[in-house]
């Protein structure tokens, strides 16, 4: 079903930007909130605060949800702000829906949610080990939106994606990052040769679109189903790029082996059979659409 009036949260980030892209290919129009900037066509709302909020959340048909502090870093150093933004920005935006009467919402969790457990499915809440406050967090904004659901009769669907990469992240992300060491020298060192499932951003927004107009409630993870080591993205990197370097494995980079996440594998076997949505951009795709749009902007 086309036509519906989605208000995407978040929309200045590096999904919502290609979501709302795809939302209006799609038929919508798209209603795009920020957080700190001024952007022509977009609206400036802080969901940390709930009048704001309540008042600007009018004549919409359905949300998606994305607003959120997404890097690990910064929920690190600032945890009050991570949560007043990611659980209680959840919050106040799932009352004003309360209020309005908007019946249908998108969320984009994680799946950090599992901690060390690759290739869970989605309702083994055995298998729930959030290894941070970022993962804690997320996972509590989906308890809210679920609660939302049951006592309000709001139409949810949860998004658990894998590591997402593409045109437009910040430089200091995984993919962006090895791939500027991979340009800018002879020699890559990394540290923990961790496990992510790596998606294309194009294809999470297309994941969300999917979901989107009605398909069944509930909960699926997104991602790729195929786990790539830094030690392999390296090399990959190096491929499309046409450079020559090598791997260096640094211990000196090693993290903390009780709080990192060894690997990385979502499970999409429910998302693909219920709604039939499956990834379109293999790896090297992705990269050289990155790589592109890294050299066209210098």
């Amino acid at each position: 079903m086309s036509g519906q009036r989605v208000l995407v949260t978040g929309a200045d980030g590096l999904v919502g930007t290609h979501l709302s892209l795809v939302l209006e290919e799609s038929g919508h129009e798209v209603v795009r909130w920020v957080f700190a900037k001024d952007i022509p066509g977009h609206s400036r709302v802080d969901v940390r605060d709930r009048e704001t909020v309540i008042d600007a959340l009018q004549d919409i048909d359905a949300v998606v949800h994305l607003a959120a502090i997404t890097v690990e870093s910064e929920m690190a150093r600032d945890h009050s702000l991570g949560f007043d933004v990611n659980i209680g920005g959840t919050a106040n935006v799932l009352e004003a829906m309360r209020r309005r009467d908007v019946q249908r919402i998108v969320y984009l969790s994680s799946q950090v949610v599992y901690g060390n457990r690759p290739g869970i499915d989605e309702d083994d809440l055995s298998s729930i080990e959030p290894l941070s406050p970022y993962a804690e967090s997320k996972y509590l904004a989906e308890e809210l939106v679920r609660g939302y659901g049951r006592a309000y009769g709001i139409d949810i669907t949860v998004l658990r994606s894998s590591h997402i990469y593409g045109p437009g992240q910040r430089s200091g992300a995984l993919v962006p990052l090895f791939l500027h060491r991979v340009l800018e020298g002879s020699e890559v060192r990394y540290g923990n040769d961790v496990t992510r499932d790596l998606i294309y951003v194009v294809d999470v927004a297309r994941a969300i679109s999917a979901i989107l107009p009605g398909a069944p409630s509930g909960l699926y993870n997104v991602g790729t189903g195929i786990e790539t080591r830094i030690s392999d993205l390296i090399d990959t990197l190096a491929k499309v790029s046409g450079k020559q370097v090598s791997r260096v494995h640094d211990r000196s980079l090693i993290r903390d082996n009780a709080l990192e996440r060894w690997r990385e594998l979502a499970k999409i076997d429910r998302i693909t059979d219920e709604v039939g949505w499956k990834p379109q951009t293999s790896l090297e795709d992705g990269l050289r659409r990155l790589l592109k749009h890294i050299n066209d902007d210098a």
